[in-house]
């Protein structure tokens, strides 16, 4: 049984994202925590580099990963290829047709004594920009384990976060935060006015306006306002 739990791994995640730069390091860290956490035996990380057009290893926890992570790229199929393709998870074993799926990899990973592999995408802002594999030794249940979506936002945070920002940088989006703060305060007022609501149970009903909308908490305030100032309902 591990020792290290999800909350441990996210919070050491968190820790380095503020306090350090080192990007290589941190996701090997983070990749060892999945590994840990999900009780494989390794892991690896494909991205997509757009500077060369091309995918890329970026990190794994052994050279039998990045071995197999580097033959999906030769041979343009895998588990991670599926998942940029499809940008949902994939879980497969050798009972569910591993070999059969990926031909060759899948016999690849199979003779690397590997039973079953899961593959999760790396979600940016409505784009996937690569695919954390995780390979298993043991049988498992042919089903999506939620902490390893967890794991592979966290390693989205790492690649898209580590990087050094100017004073003015950080003091331009300290402003902007603060800049949507004051327009949610804004919209909470307007919707307790209008809908005879308490301030809090104003932040409840912006914030189910956004869900339903598919907007952020922001873009639904600015909504309210716009929409008040016109005089037409937000309902």
């Amino acid at each position: 049984m591990t020792t290290r739990t999800a909350g441990d791994a996210f919070a050491s995640a968190t820790a380095a994202l503020v306090t350090q730069t080192d990007t290589a390091g941190i996701l090997a860290n983070v990749l060892a925590d999945t590994a840990e956490v999900l009780q494989a035996h390794s892991v690896g990380l494909l991205v997509y580099a757009p500077s060369r057009s091309q995918l890329e290893l970026l990190s794994s926890t052994s050279h039998v990963a990045a071995e197999l992570e580097l033959y999906q790229l030769q041979h343009d199929t895998g588990p991670c290829l599926e998942v940029l393709q499809s940008n949902q998870p994939v879980v497969v074993s050798l009972q569910s047709g591993m070999r059969d799926r990926w031909p060759p990899v899948g016999s690849a990973i199979a003779e690397a004594g590997f039973v079953a592999v899961h593959a999760y995408p790396l979600h940016w802002r409505g784009r996937t920009i690569g695919a954390l594999n995780v390979f298993f030794a043991q049988d498992l249940a042919d089903e999506v384990d939620p902490h390893g979506q967890m794991f592979a936002d966290i390693a989205t945070l790492v690649v898209t976060q580590q990087r050094e920002l100017s004073e003015p940088a950080i003091s331009a989006r300290i402003d902007e935060a603060l800049r949507g703060r004051i327009v949610i305060e804004q919209a909470k007022g307007v919707i307790a006015y209008r809908e005879s609501l308490s301030i809090a149970e104003s932040y409840v009903w912006l914030r189910s306006m956004a869900v339903d909308r598919g907007l952020t908490l922001s873009e639904a305030a600015q909504l309210v306002i716009d929409q008040a100032q016109g005089g037409h309902p937000t309902g």
